[in-house]
């Protein structure tokens, strides 16, 4: 008899929230809306979203960005008003611009503005049933010289967002298009090309220099493992790395059970136990193969690789979730450490069995960005032999 889980760590952890009327759903934080990258000429714009109302069409001045809103809100948003910058060529932005107020007067003041050097490249949005009014809006604020970027939250929910529009890489938004009457019913953003000089350097190519370590024979088959599965992938081999094994081993002695260590490394976990006919633990409960492919691959039923959505959390059985496949395939990963301990485990009655708990730890970390569908399209690959995982790709690009 045995039983085994998993836990995932990535930088968005889920948060769950009743969906509307008797659904439930698992959503997941603005905060890893993926970020610019140089690259588009067209320009895009995103239709209006929402309920009915007068249409209404707010620009910057050329040469300016969406940087923020003024307006009003209360149970929904009321009013806004189009906040504008200019970029200069050091990426700062300049003096602000406010444009025409849209809605009503009802519901408290605000003003939210992008921090300096940071412009909008998107926003997620959340409306009333049945889609006639907007209760929150999160935008995403994206640096002009660096990766970095936050959110700019206008309105509230309970919720989390379900509706994005992110423009393409190398634009950013320059406008809002919508609907209003009383309140502000409809919005669809209004993206414009980059000016070069606000553009980021491109996306450094993965495991640049990355020297292999060597792997202790008691590790090679958990390495082995995941890099059979990249293979399929089209992604490069991890290599093993004596400093993310030794801080795993030491974290997995610790029997934390269910709690991740919260380092900047990407982690996996997963526990086992399994009793012999005397009633006896079985110690470890699985090969490392066997966990790697029972409580992390296995996942691979829970994605969708033409309509990807990331789902991180806990699980048995590899239900429901995939972040921990969306781990171990993630393109950008170069290193691979893991640890294992015998530990104290509850069974599904609650009673306390001796198992094995595994840790393992990814660098660079996977599942950034990883609420961004266009993200995960470039960084988890499909399998080139679906049907066959021991054959190798016969397709990979180049």
């Amino acid at each position: 008899m045995s039983n085994s889980y998993a836990r995932q760590k990535s930088p968005c952890p889920a948060k769950q929230s009743p969906r509307k009327s008797n659904i439930i759903a698992v959503l997941y934080t603005l905060a890893c809306l993926g970020g610019l990258i140089s690259g588009s000429a067209a320009a895009v714009e995103f239709p209006p979203y929402g309920g009915s109302g007068d249409d209404f069409r707010d620009t910057c001045q050329p040469g300016q960005f969406l940087v923020g809103l003024n307006g009003r809100s209360g149970s929904v948003i009321d009013q806004i008003s189009i906040t504008c910058a200019p970029v200069d060529a050091g990426g700062l932005t300049g003096t602000q611009i406010n444009g025409p107020t849209r809605g009503g007067n009802g519901g408290s003041a605000y003003t939210k503005a992008c921090a300096p050097a940071e412009i909008i490249t998107g926003v997620g949005i959340w409306m009333t049933d049945l889609n006639t009014h907007i209760q929150l809006l999160i935008f995403n604020c994206k640096s002009t010289t660096t990766a970095s970027r936050h959110n700019l939250d206008v309105g509230s929910a309970p919720f989390f967002p379900d509706i994005y529009q992110t423009c393409p890489t190398g634009e950013a938004v320059i406008g809002i298009q919508g609907r209003s009457d009383v309140y502000v019913n409809a919005v669809g953003m209004i993206c414009g090309a980059l000016p070069v000089a606000t553009q980021p350097p491109p996306v450094v190519q993965a495991c640049p220099g990355v020297t292999p370590e060597e792997v202790p024979s008691e590790w090679s088959d958990m390495l082995n493992a995941h890099n059979d599965r990249r293979n399929l992938h089209c992604v490069k081999p991890l290599t093993w790395s004596k400093e993310l094994a030794a801080s795993a081993q030491s974290y997995a002695s610790e029997c934390k059970i269910g709690v991740h260590s919260g380092g900047s490394d990407g982690e996996n976990l997963a526990d086992a136990w399994r009793i012999d006919n005397n009633g006896q633990p079985v110690l470890p409960a699985l090969s490392d193969k066997d966990v790697f492919e029972k409580t992390w691959y296995c996942e691979v039923v829970n994605y969708d690789f033409n309509n990807p959505v990331f789902k991180p959390g806990f699980t048995t059985d590899c239900k429901v979730v995939n972040g921990h496949f969306t781990q171990v395939v993630w393109k950008d990963t170069c290193r691979l450490g893991c640890g294992r301990a015998t530990c104290t485990l509850k069974d599904d009655a609650g009673n306390d069995r001796q198992g094995t708990h595994w840790v393992c730890r990814y660098r660079p970390a996977g599942n950034v960005n990883a609420t961004d569908p266009s993200v995960l399209k470039q960084k988890v690959l499909a399998p080139t032999a679906p049907n066959n995982p021991n054959a190798p790709p016969i397709d990979c690009p180049q």
